[in-house]
């Protein structure tokens, strides 16, 4: 033993011992009461975040100008959100990867079919050289589509919920993934001509953000909050055709969305056809107008019709 070392009273190492001991409990006490104000924190931008998706109406459909077809062409205009440019892409090339206007098959475990066949005879009475069908009278009184819960399986994991932000209005629309990254939507879910839906199109923009739930449901919460079984993913890049941009014609509302995750990998996708005569087709997304579903609904809803194809 080193005598030459000074003794500590055992008094003094007692106050030692209980003073580190007061310390750690109130580091303990302050990192709980903390956790605590952030778990509060982000359960109310949680919830928050649950009213806008119950609240949000579908996208503004403005009025359509009418241009003739051969004036416009299907180059794209692409996005880019975080520097606020756009950048156009002529129609001969392909969009990450795939030419949006050509078949592709699917990636998932439901079979794919393109017997159609790319005729241009007259369909279901349209006359030749009509393009807005208001010769064809309804021949069916539409089915109202039941809600589906469980969207788990293949093909319904691969619809999807929109939630789109333009400036301060929230929308909702539905979109379909068609490869790792990239879902499909319309035209004005992404670039809408009139977001404040006042009839004035002078504040036409691009979305600027978009959120993805591939199969969104209520499966898991009862208390009416969504339940997102594959995750969220937010844009990175949005494209649409010039033809929607520039001119609101109808036959280009289409539009693409870039995710930042590969969504696409885990739920798979459906594989799409042009120029397919078709009598019936089945359909499934995200309505959310009321009384044609129940307000802040959160299911799918899938339904078909047999002739519900009018052209």
């Amino acid at each position: 033993m080193d005598s030459s070392k000074p003794k500590v009273p055992i008094w003094a190492r007692f106050t030692r011992m209980f003073a580190f001991l007061n310390l750690a409990v109130f580091l303990a006490t302050s990192s709980m009461v903390f956790a605590a104000e952030n778990e509060a924190a982000e359960q109310a931008e949680y919830q928050a975040f649950q009213e806008i998706l119950r609240n949000a109406k579908p996208a503004p459909m403005p009025q359509y100008s009418k241009v003739a077809p051969e004036t416009l062409d299907n180059s794209i205009t692409e996005y880019d959100p975080e520097t606020g440019e756009t950048t156009d892409i002529p129609a001969t090339e392909e969009l990450d990867g795939i030419d949006p206007l050509l078949s592709v098959p699917n990636h998932g475990t439901m079979p794919y079919s393109a017997d159609g066949d790319a005729s241009t005879d007259n369909v279901d009475g349209l006359s030749e050289g009509s393009d807005d069908g208001e010769n064809i009278s309804p021949e069916i009184t539409p089915t109202p589509p039941s809600p589906l819960s469980n969207t788990t399986s293949y093909p319904w994991r691969t619809t999807a919920k929109l939630l789109m932000r333009f400036g301060s209005y929230y929308y909702v629309c539905s979109g379909a993934t068609i490869n790792s990254f990239l879902v499909y939507t319309a035209g004005h879910c992404i670039y809408n001509h009139d977001p404040n839906g006042d009839g004035n199109t002078s504040d036409a923009q691009w979305a600027d953000e978009v959120w993805v739930w591939p199969g969104q449901t209520d499966r898991v919460y009862i208390d009416g909050d969504a339940d997102y079984p594959y995750g969220v993913a937010k844009m990175t890049l949005l494209r649409s055709y010039n033809g929607w941009v520039n001119s609101q014609n109808l036959n280009y509302d289409f539009g693409w969305i870039t995710l930042d995750r590969r969504l696409g990998n885990r739920v798979g996708w459906m594989g799409r056809e042009t120029n397919v005569t078709a009598s019936s087709l089945n359909f499934n997304g995200y309505p959310v107008e009321t009384p044609y579903v129940p307000g802040g609904t959160h299911f799918q809803y899938p339904g078909y019709d047999s002739g519900n194809v009018a052209y």
